[in-house]
């Protein structure tokens, strides 16, 4: 399941751009496949971090996950000639998604796997029997 459509990547990137980067086929017209494939690679790579913490797909889609999946995707299409600007924004969606991995940051939603683990844990305190009390001749 995917955390960005075609439209999304459209409003966010231009179709300008995408024709450049999907277009292997050089007919003018942007290649849905190619951004359809890129996509779903991104919510691959964003299942794998996440997954750690939620259920995977996370529904309904946060709006940092979406724009995560388009800059992984948009990276992802570049196919290595990327710009230090596009590359310094996948590194930064990749630690983005470690700092959800790790609990640091949190999504909007319920259904975390912390939360059914935490929510199964029993505490249980083992002590050495009481010595003094308030009782008389307890001392």
């Amino acid at each position: 399941m995917a955390y960005a459509t075609q439209a999304d990547m459209e409003i966010k990137y231009g179709e300008k751009d995408l024709i450049e980067l999907s277009d292997r086929a050089f007919t003018g017209e942007i290649a849905s496949a190619v951004i359809e494939a890129a996509l779903a690679d991104a919510a691959a790579l964003i299942d794998g971090y996440v997954g750690k913490r939620y259920q995977v797909p996370v529904m309904p889609v946060p709006s940092l996950l979406n724009r995560l999946a388009m800059v992984i995707a948009y990276y992802e299409l570049h196919n290595g000639r990327y710009s230090d600007q596009v590359r310094a924004a996948y590194d930064d969606a990749l630690r983005t998604l470690a700092n959800i991995s790790g609990g640091i940051m949190t999504l909007p939603v319920a259904g975390t796997t912390s939360e059914a683990e935490s929510a199964a844990a029993e505490v249980v305190y083992d002590m050495a029997p009481r010595q003094f009390s308030r009782k008389k001749g307890d001392w």
